[in-house]
């Protein structure tokens, strides 16, 4: 467990908090992941194949600011998950 990275720390840590809570308590947790390369933003819970403009180049997507100054990525992919194991084999695909 001391080898585990600063990902899977955090998803157990996440878990954890939310087996202690009352049972009144209800969460709703959503993953999405991406990547920043050479100022391009790639969403990675999208296959590559899948990634793709009409001219097979890989689409970047875009951030952006709301109203209240929160920054978000627009067309970004949220998976909502239940369980640890479920974040772990989004992080594997």
């Amino acid at each position: 467990a001391e080898l585990m990275g600063v990902v899977p720390r955090m998803v157990r840590t996440l878990f954890a908090g939310v087996a202690q809570a009352p049972p009144t308590v209800e969460f709703l947790i959503g993953v999405s992941m991406l990547e920043i390369y050479m100022e391009r933003i790639r969403d990675l819970l999208v296959e590559p194949s899948k990634d793709k403009d009409k001219g097979g180049h890989a689409t970047s997507l875009q951030v952006h600011e709301d109203k209240t100054g929160s920054v978000y990525v627009q067309g970004l992919t949220q998976e909502w998950v239940s369980e640890e194991r479920e974040v772990f084999a989004l992080l594997r695909r």
